[in-house]
């Protein structure tokens, strides 16, 4: 793998583009996840077990601007004494092309603390571009649509992980780049991902080998240091995600697979 893998060139050699709106744009083999998949986290903060998250692949398929598509959910909710002090409930939803792994459509709703934010995402990837709906923080009305100029290949946060659970990681060399163009929140962001390494980590689940990447962060105002996140996928053809970490001004916070679920493999459990 080179150094740098320049927005989506990967998955370009994968297949063509077609002119007609209902042909995929193109094709990208998938080997590591299927409708009905489940995975579940557990959340740590500091010293804290605190949260649950969940990913989860509908049973159904959708079909979604002319596209069959995976309905995927990722929850987050805090427990115990940390949902007591601050109270987060999240849901994240994308559905993306099963052909082509790209987003169709994406949905957040958002409640943090006092804090609330409902947005939908409407992807148009013939034309590059992307419609936002701006929706009431309490009701979920639409207030308004606005229409954005996008990248080729542009991924929304769920599918662009997805996306890379589809990648061929064995040539990897450690410092190579992965770029991913993405879409969030009105905004195009250069996703850069550098591979670390190879580990054998330790979960609920067992061990694993692994895959560490950490995603190259700019200077902000939410995560301390170059290296404030950090992930683990299973070295596999699953892909798992087995272990997440993140330094943060307020205090680190970690995910880690508790179960998974699978049509293939069955139910993967600690108990």
């Amino acid at each position: 793998m080179k150094k740098t893998i320049v927005g989506f060139s990967l998955a370009c050699l994968l297949g063509a583009f077609a002119s007609e709106k209902n042909e995929p744009l193109r094709f990208v083999p998938n080997e590591s996840f299927n409708a009905g998949e489940i995975i579940k986290f557990r959340a740590h903060y500091g010293f804290l077990t605190g949260g649950e998250g969940t990913m989860e692949v509908s049973d159904n398929i959708y079909t979604v601007n002319g596209r069959p598509c995976y309905k995927i959910d990722l929850k987050g909710e805090t427990t115990g004494i940390v949902d007591y002090m601050f109270s987060v409930k999240d849901n994240w939803r994308s559905y993306m092309d099963t052909t082509a792994m790209l987003p169709q459509k994406f949905y957040m709703f958002i409640k943090e603390g006092n804090f609330r934010k409902n947005q939908g995402i409407i992807f148009d990837h013939s034309e590059n571009k992307a419609v936002v709906e701006v929706m009431d923080k309490f009701t979920r009305e639409l207030k308004r649509r606005e229409e954005y100029d996008i990248p080729e290949f542009a991924q929304d946060l769920i599918s662009g992980y997805y996306f890379l659970r589809t990648l061929d990681y064995s040539t990897v060399q450690v410092g190579d780049v992965i770029r991913v163009a993405g879409f969030f929140d009105k905004d195009i962001y250069d996703f850069r991902i550098m591979f670390k390494g190879r580990e054998t980590i330790d979960t609920e689940l067992g061990e694993f080998p692994a895959l560490r990447f950490v995603p190259i962060m700019h200077e902000n105002d939410l995560f301390e240091g170059d290296e404030s996140i950090e992930f683990w996928l299973s070295d596999d053809k699953r892909r798992l995600p087995l272990r997440i970490k993140a330094e943060m001004y307020v205090g680190a916070v970690a995910l880690d697979i508790k179960e998974y679920y699978s049509k293939e493999t069955g139910l993967w459990t600690s108990d």
